[in-house]
């Protein structure tokens, strides 16, 4: 599950340093999540959040032949993980793009299921 859109290279392919303004740049992708000053210009930032979450109860199937009420069959397996990634826009004091970059950071998201591993492969 992502908790909002995640940004593409495809995304801000329109960005060009030196010419796209930050008003562009909101036109296109919307407000940032963050702006904050950055020596003489400023820094956007957009995060998108990745969230992940395994769970399987591999007792289910004998509720069909025995009511857990006789028998508890519940054996369930789970994990999950968060990861934030981030795109982020340089802007010098005229507010125009100097260079920008994706951080990618999501494999804090690649959760594992024990005994099984990653269930992401990067």
């Amino acid at each position: 599950m992502t908790l909002n859109t995640p940004l593409k290279p495809d995304d801000v392919a329109f960005i060009a340093p030196g010419q796209t303004t930050l008003s562009e740049v909101v036109m296109h992708l919307g407000v940032p999540v963050e702006l904050k000053r950055s020596g003489p210009g400023a820094l956007a930032r957009y995060y998108y959040t990745d969230v992940k979450y395994f769970r399987v109860n591999f007792g289910w199937p004998l509720g069909l032949w025995q009511p857990a009420a006789f028998v508890p069959h519940d054996l369930i397996l789970g994990g999950g993980g968060l990861g934030v990634d981030l795109f982020q826009v340089e802007l010098d004091q005229r507010w125009i793009v100097q260079q920008y970059t994706f951080t990618h950071e999501s494999p804090a998201a690649g959760y594992r299921v024990w005994p099984f591993g990653s269930a992401r492969d990067e």
